[in-house]
């Protein structure tokens, strides 16, 4: 497998391509196909076709075939468009065909509202042409052509400023068709076969695919970051959003949830929806976008999710005199979003004041002072919640008198 891509220098690599610096020239794209890996790259082409025509690629070359009967187009679209002067060639192969007549291999450069291309034209058995054409006056066109063109050749179409020139090969050099003013916008550069008129049956190739144009796609990088949560597994979905520019060709985005063991598979898309969400959802989220070159991850976004704050242990009331020893308040809850904190409040004359930030709260030497209503929050710093209210009586807490009686003994 041979696919190429330069352009201006940054570090990066992936299975398919190679991303480096071109030491004969700064900022510009040079992409080589020779289609040996026998899968077409979903991130650098998309492949289109209609009627019986099969467009695919097999090791060694990208091909269309058609048993005819009816019209039929087959289309190979590069990703990524193609800036300013460009040189753009193919290598075809009209292999097999049989009956009927018009069979073309398009090589075009698609603007904004028109195009120019160069192809092969199959007339009939005995008669083939490369045609130099397009929509460039603003119809469908035919510029020039070269009559008895080979059936196994090369293709080549140079934009220079706005003006198109088409190539073929004649086995020795190229071999100028035709030039034509078109535009100077970005190029959608296509390989197109296709079967008119009366429908032949062929098979066609392209074996070799190579393209130069000035400038190079802006690097991937992401506009927006996916925002993380903290929320109840009650308040419905949530929904992760990502969104990157720039790369080469088709971006693709896949999301990763990590919960401290690594990081599994959660969706794609630029949209991750988390449904009926459950504590057990909660983790670190990342998008990862990656191009027909490399790839880019997101920050992560740490997601929470929990169940509302319930008390699974109240306080009980307390009765007291003074010297019986300590109240001991119990309180205990379960679910929030993340750690729970406690607080105690007591509610004087006062005011209502916290007494103690830990569970249970103890009064080692109740006073009158300690007399009162009591009770426990507990938060996730989202929501507080409250317990049930607690007293000491104020007349509970009194001095022990003592009492002697004639017996010798204390009375209390």
């Amino acid at each position: 497998m041979r696919k190429r891509i330069w352009a201006r220098a940054h570090t990066a690599s992936a299975l398919v391509f190679m991303i480096a610096a071109s030491s004969w020239a700064a900022d510009r794209m040079v992409i080589d196909d020779d289609f040996s890996d026998g899968e077409s790259n979903a991130g650098v082409w998309s492949v289109t076709q209609s009627g019986p025509l099969v467009a695919s690629e097999i090791q060694g070359a990208f091909v269309a075939t058609t048993p005819g009967k009816e019209q039929g187009k087959g289309r190979l679209s590069l990703n990524t468009p193609a800036h300013g002067d460009l040189t753009v060639e193919i290598d075809y192969d009209a292999r097999l065909y049989s009956g009927g007549a018009d069979g073309r291999i398009l090589l075009s450069a698609q603007g904004p509202s028109t195009y120019a291309s160069v192809y092969y034209h199959r007339f009939d058995a005995e008669r083939c042409e490369v045609v130099f054409g397009g929509t460039l006056d603003g119809a469908a066109s035919i510029y020039a052509y070269h009559e008895q063109a080979s059936n196994t050749g090369k293709l080549r179409l140079v934009r220079t400023g706005a003006t198109f020139t088409a190539f073929y090969w004649d086995g020795v050099a190229w071999k100028s068709i035709g030039a034509k003013d078109g535009f100077k916008e970005d190029a959608g550069i296509r390989i197109q076969f296709q079967s008119t008129s009366a429908c032949p049956a062929f098979e066609f190739r392209v074996t070799r695919f190579h393209l130069e144009s000035e400038g190079v796609p802006a690097q991937l990088a992401f506009t927006t970051q996916p925002a993380g949560c903290r929320r109840y597994a009650d308040e419905g979905d949530y929904t992760l959003k990502a969104a990157a520019n720039g790369g080469l060709g088709t971006l693709k985005y896949e999301w990763f949830r990590d919960t401290g063991t690594g990081p599994v598979s959660a969706g794609t898309g630029e949209t991750l929806t988390l449904e009926k969400p459950t504590p057990a959802m909660s983790g670190k989220y990342r998008c990862k976008v990656s191009d027909a070159s490399g790839a880019v991850q997101s920050k992560p976004a740490n997601v929470r999710f929990g169940e509302r704050i319930q008390f699974t242990q109240q306080p009980k009331n307390a009765h007291r005199r003074t010297g019986d020893g300590p109240v001991t308040f119990n309180a205990a809850a379960k679910g929030g979003v993340g750690t729970l904190s406690y607080a105690w409040r007591h509610v004087t004359a006062a005011g209502t004041v916290t007494v103690s930030k830990v569970t249970p709260y103890i009064i080692n030497t109740p006073t009158a002072a300690d007399a009162g209503a009591y009770w426990c929050e507990a938060t996730d710093g989202l929501h507080t919640t409250r317990s049930n209210t607690v007293t000491i009586a104020s007349d509970a807490i009194q001095p022990n008198t003592t009492v002697v009686t004639t017996d010798g003994k204390d009375e209390r």
